[in-house]
């Protein structure tokens, strides 16, 4: 219970700091703890809207994900299946009305005995996993936020008047890095971003699988025409809960979607598996038969081309396909939205 009270006093005081005032999200700082290979990075969140908070990566692969939605934002990226909530990858404090809050995080709150009140001013602690529904902060990883909550406090005090730093074109890709040593003593530098970091799932590299479908149907498939309309694929989670999983953190379900850019026509909608490559192979095999035309480009989204390219490349290849990375897909977002806005009504009811 001391660790818990401790947790909210903290939260309470990170509140009052109101480090967004002077913090925009992109002034990330570093803390490099004793017994850590990576640094562990903030964000603070509140400057530019209405949602005030911090955002917590352990490591550098969950920074990552920070420039991915960085990225996302700047493109204007309206695609449903890479919202916030399914691309986070860390942990949050955020601050929330009241009302807003799950009855037992409420709960959580005044068993600290740790008093708030006011619009947007009560903590919430969340654990994201990409692909997962959000956790409460776990219990063990209590004294590693408390931890967290007390170095990041003091250190973002000491460089608010220090912000311009940030404008010059040497430190761009550069944060603010305290490396502490296991007697509490610390030193401060800045810590150069790896490029491949910053690029965001971009720079992710997948295993490059081999073609899984049989020479018949290879065959059956070489004898289509070459069409004139462009294909839109997507590969990635959808903002739905996976039915019937019997798991302690649920998770998203997965979709494979194609859509004629030309005509809009929805020719595959189906729930899949990352693993099952075979089966996605074989999907893509079908609508190509069924449609009885080979479309001369796939185009997909630039942030899973690695992933949906290490399963289709070398059957595409093998079929005079061509697949080309974009930055969006305007016929798959728009029938994303409109799903989310179909679950959302139901819901609702």
């Amino acid at each position: 219970m001391e660790a818990e009270t401790r947790l909210f006093e903290l939260a309470k005081q990170l509140y009052q700091a109101a480090f967004w005032e002077d913090y925009w999200d992109t002034d990330i700082l570093a803390l490099q703890l004793p017994g850590r290979t990576d640094p562990v990075f903030m964000s603070i969140l509140g400057k530019t809207e209405d949602n005030y908070g911090f955002l917590f990566y352990r490591d550098l692969e969950e920074l990552r994900y920070y420039f991915e939605l960085v990225k996302q934002d700047q493109l204007k990226d309206a695609e449903a299946t890479l919202d916030w909530l399914l691309i986070q990858n860390g942990l949050s404090l955020t601050y929330e009305n009241r009302l807003d809050l799950p009855t037992e995080d409420y709960q959580r709150i005044k068993n600290s005995g740790v008093p708030f009140r006011g619009k947007k001013a009560w903590p919430l602690f969340l654990d994201y996993k990409p692909g997962y529904y959000p956790d409460p902060l776990a219990e063990n990883e209590v004294p590693f936020m408390i931890d967290l909550l007390e170095k990041f406090m003091i250190m973002a005090e000491e460089y608010r008047t220090e912000l311009d730093l940030y404008d010059t074109e040497e430190n761009k890709e550069s944060v603010f890095l305290r490396t502490y040593t296991e007697d509490g003593q610390f030193e401060d530098s800045m810590f150069v971003l790896p490029s491949d970091v910053l690029q965001g799932l971009a720079a992710q590299k997948y295993a490059k699988e081999p073609v899984k479908v049989t020479d018949f149907e290879l065959r059956r498939v070489d004898q289509l025409r070459i069409g004139s309309s462009i294909w839109e694929l997507e590969l990635n989670y959808i903002a739905v809960p996976r039915e019937g999983m019997d798991e302690e953190r649920p998770r998203f379900s997965i979709m494979l979607m194609i859509i004629d850019a030309k005509s809009t026509e929805i020719l595959l909608g189906e729930l899949v598996e990352f693993e099952e490559i075979e089966k996605i192979q074989r999907l893509f095999i079908k609508v190509l038969l069924a449609n009885d035309v080979k479309p001369p480009t796939v185009v997909v989204n630039v942030s899973r081309y690695h992933r949906i390219s290490g399963i289709l490349k070398e059957l595409l290849k093998k079929l005079d396909i061509e697949l080309v990375p974009v930055y969006k897909l305007p016929m798959i977002s728009a029938v994303q939205n409109d799903m989310i806005e179909f679950f959302d009504e139901e819901d609702a009811e």
